[in-house]
């Protein structure tokens, strides 16, 4: 395990991200989860978030990540879905049109999991 150092912290900060698409379409796919991909990987570089693990599906994205202490989950989340949502919605104007809402959030539901990482001589809670 690699310990990342702050000015005054020493953490490990990893978050377990799933996301699925409205009404689980299937649109995450080609050049749609191409861009996706690039998309997820720009903000995440842009707020110094390491990426360990990550995956997309036809309908869902998974992602292990690892971030600094300053960044709280939901804001995370928000950077990165905020952004990679609206610009695959102004760049791929054809996914509007399979969806009965005019907004469409390509993330539209997130769970989050958050993986407590303990000394192995302490006590499981």
């Amino acid at each position: 395990m690699e310990y990342q150092h702050g000015a005054h912290s020493v953490y490990d900060i990893k978050y377990h991200l799933i996301w699925v698409t409205k009404y689980r379409y299937h649109v995450l796919k080609g050049e749609v989860a191409t861009r996706a991909r690039e998309l997820i990987r720009q903000t995440c570089m842009s707020r110094d978030v390491t990426i360990v693990q990550g995956s997309i599906g036809k309908d869902h994205v998974h992602m292990l990540v690892s971030c600094p202490p300053t960044i709280a989950p939901a804001k995370l989340v928000q950077y990165i879905k905020g952004r990679s949502s609206r610009m695959i919605q102004e760049e791929f104007p054809h996914l509007k049109k399979c969806l009965l809402s005019s907004q469409f959030p390509v993330f539209h539901h997130m769970p989050l999991s958050i993986l407590m990482l303990r000394d192995e001589g302490s006590p499981s809670l």
